[in-house]
């Protein structure tokens, strides 16, 4: 990583700017100042919000769920992310960036995840869709778009291509780790099969509360979406999303750890129990050449979530349980 006061002195260069500019009757929109700093001091100065190895858990499944996202997801799946301006390409299913209701703050809480799983530390893209603001300089207004930096990696090169389908699995299962069952906001650690979430024995000494397992894919899911099918339920899961628990569940009654999705009728996954068990039902089936189930032919690409132990007890969320 670059020494982190370059990132300070870019900022400084640009408040200054923006200064001068408010001087001559133009203005920087709140909360824009940071639109030109370049896209590698971007992505380091926002990746890895939570601290390495830390990622943070807060999107709605309500959210992952929404038929527009998925219809989004699967175009965007099977092409290159952005243009060689780093914009990303049209999204006209996506909720929109000013959303009200359900669906407000949903474009951003999606993109920001799906975006970090996949692209690395120092890249970002630019949704042209959503503008935040406007540069005003010598008569001439310049837009700003939304910026999404990239923080995992684990398809760092989606930005000029599509997705193959380990990558599809890696990061379907990292957006469903990163998924809450209340939308609340909980530090995790995500380990699998892949150098990006490779962790050392320091690693998960900080992180000790293992707790369970997600897998899946939603850029190739079939299920029929409400976006083409107005007839259809746009509630019902537009994807298989498994998951399997480390650790024993928290007790009946008690909704548990504030961003569990391993047990049964959460966050609208299908719930395997126990993570061993259902290896030792996989290994049995192909042991026996018997036909897998597709929630063994996609466990190779599964991603385990781990907390730290003050997050490991379980607790009372802040809101009410919509499963309960």
């Amino acid at each position: 990583m670059k020494d982190p006061t370059s990132i300070l002195r870019n900022a400084a260069g640009l408040v200054l700017v923006a200064m001068s500019i408010y001087g001559m009757g133009c203005a920087v929109e709140a909360g824009d100042v940071h639109a030109d700093l370049d896209e590698e001091n971007l992505g380091e100065a926002v990746q890895g919000a939570a601290g390495y190895p830390g990622t943070l858990n807060h999107l709605r499944y309500q959210v992952l769920h929404n038929h527009g996202v998925q219809h989004t997801t699967r175009a965007l799946g099977a092409a290159a992310l952005a243009n060689q301006s780093g914009l990303l390409t049209s999204m006209p299913y996506m909720p929109a960036p000013d959303a009200t209701g359900p669906m407000a703050g949903a474009r951003v809480e999606y993109l920001e995840i799906l975006i970090g799983c996949a692209l690395p530390a120092g890249t970002s893209v630019r949704d042209p869709a959503h503008i935040t603001g406007y540069l005003y300089l010598f008569g001439t207004s310049t837009p700003l778009y939304r910026v999404y930096a990239g923080e995992i990696g684990l398809a760092p090169d989606w930005r000029t291509r599509g997705l193959t389908t380990v990558e599809k699995q890696l990061v379907t299962a990292c957006v469903l780790q990163r998924t809450n069952r209340f939308g609340e906001e909980v530090e995790i650690m995500l380990e699998g099969n892949h150098p990006a979430i490779t962790r050392t024995e320091a690693d998960k000494l900080l992180y000790p509360g293992i707790e369970s397992r997600a897998w899946g894919n939603m850029f190739d899911s079939t299920i029929p979406l409400s976006t083409t099918n107005s007839e259809l339920d746009a509630t019902d899961a537009p994807f298989n999303a498994y998951i399997c628990h480390e650790t024993a569940s928290c007790p009946t009654g008690v909704p548990g750890i504030l961003r569990q999705c391993d047990a049964m009728d959460a966050c609208g996954f299908i719930y395997l129990g126990n993570c061993t068990d259902h290896m030792k039902y996989c290994n049995y089936r192909w042991l026996h050449n018997l036909p897998a189930p597709q929630s063994c032919t996609q466990f190779n690409y599964n991603i385990l979530a781990s907390l730290k132990e003050a997050d490991t007890v379980c607790q009372i969320p802040p809101g009410p349980d919509p499963n309960l």
